[in-house]
């Protein structure tokens, strides 16, 4: 129906390779490899606004996460390790705070869970405030993921008799 690409080309690092998109209420969201967050019309392809929200100044900072939207809120996170509620409308930062990284979000028993650099962060989705955080003592760990009353990540461990895959929960 419609394609666009509405960024100039040039040179972009992703951590993940690619952001999956996410739609709500005729918008669609996509994170990009310079750190921004874009909103495009649905139903013609135009961009309704454009957030940047990694920073240029750290060495990795694209918007790798698929954006998570819950009831009308819109959240994602950096790959420097910041996590964001967005005003979907406009594109307006509600708060931000120092959790988060390449691995999606979760929204789970009220709790929003961000994984990154080896650490899961639980944040309360209404201030931004960060509740906990779990080291895993590992250089990457899986997104979370969540079912009745358990909260799970997966890491990945290099050993020096071969690599070895660690559940961690």
């Amino acid at each position: 129906l419609w394609h666009t690409d509405p960024r100039e080309k040039g040179w972009g690092f992703s951590v993940r390779q690619a952001a999956t998109p996410a739609a709500s209420e005729g918008t669609i969201f996509v994170g990009t490899s310079d750190g921004a967050l874009l909103a495009f019309n649905a139903h013609d392809g135009s961009m309704k606004w454009s957030r940047r929200l990694g920073d240029p100044r750290e060495q990795v900072y694209d918007v790798d996460t698929t954006p998570l939207i819950v009831d009308g809120k819109l959240y994602t996170a950096t790959a420097d390790g910041r996590l964001f509620h967005v005003n979907a409308s406009d594109g307006r930062t509600v708060w931000e705070t120092d959790a988060g990284g390449t691995g999606d979000i979760l929204l789970f028993k009220d709790q929003l869970y961000a994984s990154g650099g080896g650490v899961l962060s639980a944040v309360d989705p209404q201030s931004g405030h960060l509740l906990w955080t779990q080291s895993f003592e590992a250089p990457g760990i899986s997104s979370p993921a969540a079912s009745a009353s358990i909260l799970a990540v997966v890491s990945s461990t290099k050993t020096s008799s071969g690599s070895s895959a660690e559940t961690s929960g």
